[in-house]
């Protein structure tokens, strides 16, 4: 037989998968949720991110191909998937919270690109040190030439994030982290608990754990010999800024809160349901309808005394007093995963937090920054009562709200287009405010 024949047997041997590869996108639903596996395959290792189409959520997994059997994991997201790859399908059986279904995927364009035009490209100017402090992981970028620096911790906003706080395909963080060493501060930015290289469990967090796991990033750079311990500040957004206050008061010399909430967490959830159903042009009757059915809700989650059977079967019953027949639609793994949600010890406990009597320890000054079409805590709601609980303490707020930029501190995709479809990761007006903030209050004396 010629050579060019066996090629060609081998070839026809393969499977489909195997001539295809598990490497690429692929789209399907769990839990009624849209998502995105996106994979990349090497010698028998799979990396990669899994997505929630709707959320944004986007978290790293990892996990091992042999012929056509796949297996892959995200802890973040509580994701086991065991199956079977044939060419542009993906089957098998995803768990997920200890709950096994059905799952398929079929390959897809991918929602995201691998880089954005503002991910930092190589060489790069600075080191970057991969780094561990007690359970989490991180990386620690040092500017070129002479210390110790000034530094900075950053701190991720809510849900699971990795170290660049990736959501949308966007990895914030990471621009920001490098727009600062490169301004000349020290910068560390870690995973939170059960994500990435970090461990520990996510969902058995509250805000207090978080914030205790912000306190120990701000000590671990204090005690770094590239750093001067003096001359620290944490910046957080969203969730995150109250973690940086929390962690930073009385702690360091300086703080950024991006996009902070002045509400009750119930009350600004409600707010923000409110906001997007508008955005989306519903009856105002509607609305009210819902705020009231998820008041209810959230006060059954607020309740230290209810279990997770007491808060899922409360989810249950108002579906089906708004939906009626059509709550038959709505399948148990939905009625699961919203339970799951208003279970979770971090959401259970940030139902009844308050920021402010946060706000009001800090001394430190404290740069205070919204984007002016923020809508998950729009500054005209919220930042007087930040600025006024810095205030009675003692601390010294600088509001600055920039116009036309969203949550993220980045330029809005255009109407009716997603978040992933959005070109700016982090307007260059906000990176500025930023390192100019920072280079005033870490001066060296």
């Amino acid at each position: 037989m010629k050579l060019s024949a066996i090629f060609l047997a081998a070839a026809a041997a393969l499977s489909p998968a195997m001539a295809d590869g598990v490497s690429g996108a692929w789209q399907g639903e769990l839990n009624g949720q849209k998502v995105e596996i996106d994979l990349r395959e090497a010698a028998g290792a799979i990396t990669g991110r899994f997505r929630a189409l709707n959320s944004g959520i986007d978290v790293p997994l990892s996990g091992t191909i042999a012929g056509a059997n796949v297996t892959f994991g995200a802890a973040a997201v509580s994701l086991q998937f065991t199956g079977t790859l044939d060419g542009s399908e993906l089957e098998g059986t995803a768990t997920r919270w200890s709950k096994a279904s059905e799952a398929s995927f079929e390959r897809s364009e991918p929602v995201a690109p691998e880089t954005r035009p503002q991910d930092p490209q190589g060489p790069l100017p600075y080191a970057s040190e991969e780094v561990t402090f007690d359970v989490l992981a991180g990386t620690l970028t040092v500017p070129s030439g002479q210390g110790p620096f000034p530094a900075v911790v950053l701190v991720t906003p809510e849900g699971p994030q990795d170290r660049n706080a990736q959501g949308f395909g966007h990895r914030p963080n990471l621009v920001l982290a490098d727009a600062l060493t490169r301004a000349g501060f020290v910068v560390l930015r870690y995973d939170d608990r059960g994500v990435g290289a970090s461990g520990g469990d996510y969902y058995t967090a509250t805000t207090v754990r978080f914030a205790a796991d912000a306190a120990r990033a701000l000590a671990f750079l204090k005690a770094r010999p590239e750093v001067d311990p003096q001359r620290t500040a944490i910046v957080g957004r969203g969730n995150g800024a109250s973690l940086a206050a929390i962690a930073g008061a009385g702690a360091t010399k300086a703080l950024v809160l991006i996009s902070p909430s002045g509400l009750v967490g119930a009350e600004a959830a409600n707010a923000n349901t409110a906001r997007e159903m508008r955005a989306k042009g519903e009856d105002e009757d509607d609305i009210a309808e819902r705020i009231t059915l998820q008041k209810r809700a959230f006060a059954v989650a607020a309740d230290p005394t209810k279990t997770d059977a007491d808060i899922r079967a409360t989810v249950e019953a108002l579906i089906n007093e708004a939906a009626g027949m059509m709550s038959m639609m709505v399948s148990d793994d939905m009625i699961d995963a919203m339970a799951r949600q208003l279970s979770a010890p971090w959401f259970r406990h940030y139902l009844s937090y308050d920021p402010k009597p946060d706000y009001a320890k800090l001394a430190e000054p404290v740069l205070v920054l919204y984007g002016g079409d923020d809508r998950s805590n729009p500054p005209g709601d919220n930042a007087e009562q930040v600025s006024a609980a810095i205030a009675s303490g003692g601390g010294r707020a600088q509001v600055t709200v920039l116009p036309g930029l969203n949550a993220a501190l980045a330029t809005p995709p255009p109407e009716k287009a997603s978040n992933f479809q959005r070109t700016e990761t982090l307007n260059q007006a906000a990176i500025e405010a930023i390192a100019r903030f920072l280079a005033t209050t870490l001066a060296a004396s």
